[in-house]
């Protein structure tokens, strides 16, 4: 899809296609900015200094400081005892 759209001189849709395409592996630099931060590997406003785009960086933090991680219990295993 990217090449098409350099090869078609539709420069303008590559940041849309690598943002869809995350499940193939894509990721663009305010992503992998967003994941530094939320492993406290950098802070906020080096993360907003850092975006290409500080206002929507500035949303994804909050949504990110917002969010709550649901951890699962781990199961119970059944043992069986030796009589």
């Amino acid at each position: 899809a990217v090449r098409n759209c350099i090869r078609e001189n539709r420069i303008y849709e590559i940041p849309n296609i690598i943002e869809t395409s995350r499940r193939l592996g894509m990721q663009n630099l305010d992503y992998s900015i967003a994941e530094m931060y939320s492993k406290g590997y950098i802070d906020r406003d080096e993360a907003v200094m850092r975006s290409s785009n500080p206002s929507k960086m500035e949303k994804t933090l909050v949504h990110r400081d917002n969010s709550v991680e649901i951890v699962q219990p781990p199961e119970l295993v059944k043992t069986k005892r030796k009589r």
